[in-house]
């Protein structure tokens, strides 16, 4: 497994979120549950190759979305550097994966059939709603 496989996307930093240095993040469903206080997470933006390891303070619910306060983040500036950044988390903070369930960046690469057989090609992307 590459390094960065280990990484794997878990949500978005939305905007910031009042005058203290917290931030809204929108993460996947299934992986909103389990972001907690003294996490690190990763984050990157796309075209910059600066990657941000950052370790979660404070972290609320609202509106579907977490509220997140990070350690050293103390401004509404600071908070708004992080706009748009991909949230990373690891897959040991994740865990195994109920059966039938995969990560996306683990079926990048495969062949893809037809219910006959039939070879269509590799899948090379998967885009969300």
């Amino acid at each position: 497994m590459r390094e960065l496989d280990t990484w794997v996307e878990a949500g978005v930093v939305m905007r910031p979120h009042g005058i203290v240095g917290e931030v809204v993040v929108d993460f996947k469903n299934d992986l909103l549950e389990l972001v907690s206080e003294t996490m690190k997470l990763r984050t990157t933006r796309a075209h910059d190759d600066e990657d941000l390891i950052l370790t979660v303070e404070r972290v609320r619910k609202h509106k579907g979305r977490l509220i997140i306060a990070f350690k050293g983040r103390k401004t509404r500036e600071e908070a708004n550097e992080l706009r748009s950044r991909t949230v990373w988390m690891t897959r040991d903070q994740i865990g195994p994966l109920d059966e039938d369930r995969w990560f996306v960046q683990d079926l990048i690469g495969m062949t893809v059939l037809t219910d006959d057989g039939e070879t269509l090609g590799k899948l090379v992307d998967v885009m969300h709603q």
